[in-house]
């Protein structure tokens, strides 16, 4: 019996090639040639522009250049005399604008003072007011209480255990009466507003520094028919106002006819009433003291002390406040602060009492 032969199935095994990654070229030679020319022909219009723009630059800005000769120290003097020729100039205009403004201002003599009104008789030199200060051993202290345009204002005022001055606002759209607060008041001041150029100006009926010397004598002398018997007056506000010198004088001279005497409540540094009060050869009433700028008991009796230790200096001090809750607090339980002073009305500062 022959044996059985197993068919038995050969397998072969398929050996796969690898593939071999061949770069694709994106870009023919002629892309290439392309972009090379493209990049020369912007960066010589780059180097071109680049040139005529600096060409133009030097025709239409020459500069100067300081000899090389020159050492540093010749070029700073050389400088320092253009500025001086400079300052000269302005100096020299500033002369002629002066020169100018007093030819067009009324001259202090031709100013007729009005003697209807009874004025307090102010002492004329600063010596002796310093002396009158002092005749009784306490230097004197005004306290001004602003912007009173109400009774009750005026009764916490008059409730104080000090003499305190108000001042009053004269009529305006909102408080038409406020001149009959001075009714039977022996003491007081007119509160006038004066410009500031800020948004105040548009709430009182208030001067501007550009008003006509007609504008300015007929307000004054409507001031002096609302407050007959005032005698002195100070500004609210006015700080553009005061800092003007022709519109400064117009209303000095304007006051000093109708009997007012004009207390600087320096709402600006460069007030030039001190100026124009020396031109007429008076002298220069000013605020020392705001009292009520921060509006704190503490702060105000700080205020308080600071304008004592100004009296002690000079003799005597004007200090400044307002109708605030805090202040009439503050000046209720400030005695003990202004017991080396004599707290006295405005009008009682350089009254001659001889």
């Amino acid at each position: 019996m022959a044996p059985k032969v197993q068919n038995k199935t050969i397998t072969k095994r398929v050996v796969k090639k690898k593939h071999v990654y061949k770069p694709v070229e994106r870009y023919s030679l002629w892309h290439k040639l392309l972009f090379i020319f493209i990049i020369i022909i912007i960066a010589s219009a780059l180097v071109f522009s680049y040139s005529l723009g600096k060409r133009d630059g030097l025709a239409q800005h020459k500069v100067v250049k300081a000899p090389q000769k020159h050492t540093a120290l010749e070029f700073l003097e050389e400088l320092s005399k253009i500025e001086s020729i400079k300052e000269k100039k302005i100096k020299e205009k500033k002369v002629q604008e002066k020169k100018v403004l007093k030819e067009t201002l009324p001259k202090v003599e031709e100013i007729v003072k009005v003697e209807e009104v009874k004025k307090p008789l102010l002492i004329k030199r600063i010596g002796k007011i310093k002396k009158y200060a002092l005749e009784n051993g306490k230097p004197k202290l005004v306290i001004i209480i602003d912007d009173v345009c109400s009774e009750k204002q005026l009764r916490k005022i008059k409730e104080l255990p000090m003499n305190v001055t108000p001042s009053i606002f004269p009529p305006y759209k909102y408080s038409i009466d406020n001149h009959k607060l001075a009714e039977g008041l022996e003491h007081y001041m007119v509160h006038l507003p004066l410009e500031s150029g800020k948004r105040y100006d548009k709430y009182h009926t208030v001067l501007m520094k550009n008003d006509t010397k007609k504008t300015i004598d007929d307000r004054v002398k409507e001031i002096r028919k609302l407050f007959p018997t005032a005698h002195y007056l100070n500004n609210h506000i006015g700080s553009k106002f005061t800092r003007d010198y022709k519109a400064t004088y117009r209303l000095y001279a304007a006051l000093r006819k109708e009997g007012f005497i004009f207390v600087d409540s320096r709402t600006i540094g460069s007030s030039k009433v001190r100026e124009v009060a020396k031109q007429f050869k008076d002298i220069y009433i000013g605020r020392d003291i705001f009292i009520d700028n921060q509006r704190r008991v503490s702060r105000i009796h700080k205020q308080l002390r600071r304008v004592v230790r100004i009296a002690k200096k000079k003799g005597y001090a004007i200090a400044i406040g307002h109708p605030h809750r805090v202040t009439m607090r503050a000046l209720r339980s400030a005695e003990d602060i202004l017991k080396d002073v004599e707290v006295v009305y405005m009008d009682e500062l350089f009254e001659d009492k001889k």
